[in-house]
């Protein structure tokens, strides 16, 4: 595979020199997964991190490629983060339910048994090698297609229509999730601000006007709508098998924390969205340097 940086190159942006930074985050993706670090959680992390980013390059460059391509691509790279899912999640949810229990001194025990629980739940080891492994297979197969992918440069023109896209859909889904208030509505708007942050980190040493208080706001935004979606998996799971984690009234007695906090999350997530979404035409007159 040839060797490429994950940040894009500086002297001359588009959607060729996109697909480089892809090959770059693929590279140090497939060394996070042949050379385990200490904490086998922080590669994973950051594997799944690097395929997120990989999403958010194919979206950029998608007015330059094939449909097909970018379809089955995404499609590709899509399953190769879920494969990750499972330990990922049941480690975010006992951290979530930690973070909880520190909040609400006056219910211990409920807390105990359904972090018990979680552990249980747990990833072995053997599963969390097994899925990474799998995953670099999956990244090794779309570095082979990005390397034949044959694109113009295009510049700014190339990738502009994908950025605004991005921006507008990120606009529609805050209203929904808004006025709708639910939890899936939250995990959709959410995808497409994690997808504007990552686009506009690399994009940023091009950019004729400073955007750094933007990528700020968004990072914070993602933080918050992502702490609401890990409350939401939690208040998911004790749901379904509350025998599973010490039983209805642990589970009942938790479940009412994790929903306090989540409502508190969403009054903050409005302000920050309303405040990052308030333009109906996002980059007007702006050209990449």
């Amino acid at each position: 595979m040839k060797k490429a940086n994950a940040s894009l190159p500086v002297d001359e942006p588009g959607a060729a020199q996109l697909v480089l930074a892809a090959l770059g985050l693929i590279d140090k993706a497939l060394d996070r997964i042949k050379r385990p670090a200490a904490l086998r959680g922080e590669d994973l992390h950051a594997v799944r991190i690097a395929i997120k980013r990989l999403r958010a390059i194919l979206r950029l460059i998608r007015p330059v490629i094939s449909k097909t391509f970018f379809n089955r691509e995404n499609a590709h790279l899509k399953k190769a983060s879920r494969r990750l899912a499972f330990s990922r999640d049941t480690t975010i949810a006992r951290k979530t339910i930690e973070s909880l229990s520190q909040s609400a001194p006056r219910r211990p025990e409920a807390f105990a048994a359904v972090l018990a629980g979680f552990k249980e739940h747990a990833a072995s080891q053997t599963a969390v090698e097994k899925a990474m492994n799998r995953t670099g297979s999956d990244l090794e197969q779309s570095a082979r297609r990005l390397e034949r992918l044959r694109i113009s440069r295009g510049g700014w023109k190339a990738v502009e229509p994908a950025l605004r896209k991005v921006y507008c859909q990120g606009r529609r889904r805050m209203a929904a999730a808004l006025e709708n208030g639910d939890d899936n509505s939250y995990h959709r708007w959410r995808i497409r601000v994690k997808a504007l942050y990552h686009q506009l980190q690399m994009l940023e040493p091009h950019w004729p006007h400073p955007v750094g208080p933007m990528i700020g706001r968004l990072k914070k935004l993602e933080s918050k709508l992502g702490a609401n979606q890990d409350i939401a998996m939690v208040a998911s799971l004790l749901r379904k098998t509350p025998n599973a984690f010490g039983g209805a009234e642990n589970v009942g007695q938790v479940l009412k924390c994790v929903d306090k906090k989540s409502r508190k999350l969403k009054r903050k997530t409005r302000l920050l969205g309303e405040a990052i979404f308030a333009k109906k035409e996002p980059f007007k007159n702006a050209k990449l340097v």
